[in-house]
C-alpha cells in the first residue's frame, strides 16, 4: 500500500456520501473483468492467493490542496487514471495489456443543480471569511513573531556560548599545537644529534677496533721476540755461567801455581843464603889455610 492509496483512503474517510462520484466511461468492460476475476478467484489455483480488493489512487484535481476541501474552479481536464492490478495472476502476467480508464466528474453537474445565492450574499459570506481569515492571520503572525524573538534570543544566547567555548577550545587546541609542535622540533633537534652522535661514536668505534687489532698483532709480535730474548738471555747467561767458572778454576791454578813459586824463591833464596854462607865459610877456611 503506497502513498498515493492511503491518501485517497483518508479522501475517502473525510468525503460524505454522494461527495464524490466517480464513474468509469467502458462499464462494459469492468464488468467483464469484474466477472474474470470472479471465475479466476474461485478457480483452485487461487485458493490462498486471494488479496483485498486496493483502493484505485485519485485526485480531485491536479495537485489538490487537500482531498476535503472544495475547489473554487472546477479543472477542465481530468487526468487519466491507471488501472492497477487486483489479483496476483494479473500481477505475475506481463503480457497482459493494461487498459486506461477516463474519469468523468460529476462535480459540475452536482453544482448545475445547487440552488443559486445572490452575489451580494456570496459576496458577504466572502467577506466574512476573509475577516476572520484576516484576524486569524494576525494573531498567527503575531504569534510567529513572538516565537521567532524567542526562539532567536534563546537560539542566540546558546549559539553565543557554544561560540564562545568553540573559540576558546580553538585557542586552547591553537596553544597546545604550538607546544607539541615545538616539543616535537625539540625532539626531532635531539634525535638529528644523537643520530651524529652514534654515528661519530660508531666511527671512532670502527677506529679502536681497527687499532686494537693492531695493537694485538704488535703485541703477539714483541711477545714473540721477548721470549726469544729471554732464551738467547738464558743460554748465553749459562755460557757465561760456565765460562766465569773454568775462569775462576784457572784462577785457582794460578795462585797455586804462583804460591809453588813464592815458596821455591823462598827456598832459592835460603838455598843462596846458605851457599853465600857456605862460600863465605869456605873462603875464611880456605884463607885460614893458606
Amino acid at each position: 500500500m503506497d502513498l498515493l492509496d492511503l491518501y485517497h483512503a483518508h479522501d475517502l474517510s473525510l468525503a460524505t456520501e454522494g461527495s464524490y462520484e466517480v464513474h468509469f466511461t467502458n462499464n462494459k468492460k469492468s464488468e467483464e473483468e469484474q466477472i474474470e476475476r470472479k471465475s479466476e478467484s474461485s478457480s483452485p489455483d487461487s485458493v490462498g492467493k486471494k488479496k483485498k480488493t486496493r483502493i484505485v489512487p485519485w485526485e480531485p484535481y491536479k495537485a489538490a490542496v487537500a482531498p476535503n476541501k472544495k475547489g473554487d474552479v472546477c479543472p477542465e481536464k481530468l487526468p487519466e487514471l491507471i488501472a492497477y492490478a487486483m489479483n496476483s495472476k494479473s500481477e505475475q502476467n506481463n503480457n497482459m495489456v493494461i487498459e486506461r480508464k477516463e474519469l468523468r466528474d460529476e462535480r459540475r453537474q452536482r453544482k448545475s443543480m445547487e440552488p443559486q445565492t445572490t452575489s451580494s450574499e456570496r459576496e458577504a459570506v466572502l467577506e466574512k471569511e476573509l475577516e476572520t481569515l484576516r484576524k486569524e492571520l494576525n494573531l498567527e503572525q503575531k504569534m510567529n513573531s513572538e516565537l521567532k524573538r524567542l526562539m532567536i534570543a534563546t537560539l542566540s544566547d546558546e549559539l553565543q556560548g557554544q561560540v564562545e567555548a568553540l573559540t576558546e577550545d580553538k585557542v586552547r587546541l591553537a596553544y597546545r599545537v604550538d607546544e607539541y609542535m615545538g616539543k616535537l622540533m625539540i625532539e626531532d633537534e635531539e634525535s638529528d644529534r644523537l643520530r651524529i652522535d652514534r654515528d661519530v661514536w660508531k666511527c671512532k668505534f670502527l677506529a679502536q677496533s681497527i687499532r686494537c687489532d693492531e695493537l694485538t698483532s704488535k703485541n703477539e709480535y714483541l711477545l714473540k721476540t721477548l721470549v726469544g730474548v729471554q732464551e738467547a738471555v738464558k743460554t748465553k747467561k749459562n755460557s757465561e755461567s760456565k765460562k766465569s767458572q773454568i775462569l775462576t778454576f784457572e784462577y785457582l791454578e794460578s795462585q797455586k801455581d804462583i804460591r809453588k813459586l813464592e815458596n821455591l824463591e823462598i827456598l832459592m833464596f835460603s838455598n843462596l843464603a846458605v851457599l853465600k854462607n857456605d862460600i863465605s865459610e869456605i873462603q875464611q877456611f880456605s884463607d885460614f889455610e893458606i
